[in-house]
């Protein structure tokens, strides 16, 4: 059975959230030879897991009205309107960061929305004809963007490719790249490479893109919530809101609190899935507060989770040493200008 096999027996089976993490981890170290870096997102399992380009103006008076029109569908999809936007968002000229392959189709820098570990990236690609693009629409058909290399200084990172828009007259496509990493919270730039895959071989490369990472910005509080899983205790005693994720923080009991050996591997997944599902109950209510007085429940923002509370950046080492750390993705903006408060366990907590 080759990677993708595994894969697709990976998304269809029923496990715990915190287990498919740990099992996906283990199967792209063990390809790439225990040498893992980064794990990338397949089309499959785009909608549960979790970030711009471009076209090369090659005739700039013929192609304004069309980068126009594919820009604007950066900001839909990062749900900002066109006339209000965020200071983590940042839109580029044409000539901040462009590449191509050896056919000379383009890639072009459009956008970025930079949070905290977290950086969304929107790229126009050039020269996608009607065929391709009915290719990279087609699930079984193994045609997908995806990137040829990602520099992270060595630092693990989570990366997701998936196509936004397409536009047919101009034979362009609106490609999202998502990526997660410590990386990204001291870093100024990124370099990427973006190619075309069939089948899982490369078949398009666009050369390297240095993406800038611009600063992002946080609300936080302390909060007081205990959870319990299985007899051990712990509380979760911060928030940390960003543009794209709301982070909950706090500790709880280790593996060697539980007295469970650290080569018992099924006692360490029942452990961390234990802290898993206490976290998503006891933040099952939470909401959003904001200046004008409405709430919106966390789980109800757009997630390419499908609401789901997941352990930061996949990190499991932490939970198995007693630290808790969960997120809610959001697959559009928070404008935080906007939000005042977050209600966890019923008690509503400032945030600034």
């Amino acid at each position: 059975m080759d990677w993708n096999d595994y894969r697709d027996e990976m998304d269809r089976a029923p496990f715990d959230p915190a287990f498919r993490q740990r099992a996906m981890h283990a199967l792209k170290a063990a390809q790439q030879g225990g040498k893992e870096t980064t794990m990338k997102k397949t089309k499959n399992s785009l909608q549960r897991i979790l970030i711009a380009a471009a076209v090369l103006a090659f005739a700039v008076i013929g192609t304004i009205a069309i980068t126009a029109s594919l820009r604007d569908s950066a900001r839909q999809d990062m749900g900002l309107s066109q006339k209000e936007t965020i200071a983590e968002w940042t839109e580029y000229d044409s000539a901040a960061a462009v590449s191509q392959n050896e056919a000379g189709d383009a890639v072009e820098l459009v956008s970025t929305m930079c949070s905290g570990d977290t950086c969304e990236i929107y790229l126009l690609v050039n020269g996608v004809d009607a065929v391709l693009a009915a290719d990279l629409a087609d699930e079984q058909s193994w045609c997908e963007w995806d990137f040829g290399y990602v520099d992270t200084g060595r630092q693990n990172a989570t990366i997701g490719v998936r196509q936004v828009a397409y536009d047919a007259d101009a034979q362009q496509s609106l490609v999202r790249v998502s990526a997660a990493s410590t990386y990204f919270e001291t870093a100024s730039e990124l370099k990427l490479e973006l190619v075309l895959r069939r089948d899982g071989e490369i078949v398009r490369a666009y050369g390297g893109l240095t993406i800038p990472i611009t600063q992002s910005q946080a609300l936080q509080c302390s909060v007081e919530l205990p959870v319990a899983s299985g007899g051990l205790s712990g509380m979760l005693t911060g928030v940390r809101v960003y543009a794209g994720y709301v982070e909950v923080v706090g500790s709880g009991a280790s593996l060697a609190d539980a007295g469970i050996d650290g080569t018992d591997f099924g006692a360490i997944d029942a452990f961390v899935g234990g802290w898993h599902t206490a976290i998503s109950e006891a933040l099952s209510g939470a909401q959003l507060v904001y200046a004008d007085g409405t709430r919106t429940g966390i789980a109800e923002l757009p997630s390419p989770f499908a609401g789901e509370w997941i352990f930061s950046n996949g990190e499991l080492a932490q939970v198995e040493q007693g630290g808790l750390q969960v997120r809610h993705v959001c697959a559009q903006a928070l404008d935080l200008t906007q939000i005042t408060a977050i209600v966890i366990g019923g008690t509503e907590y400032p945030l600034g």
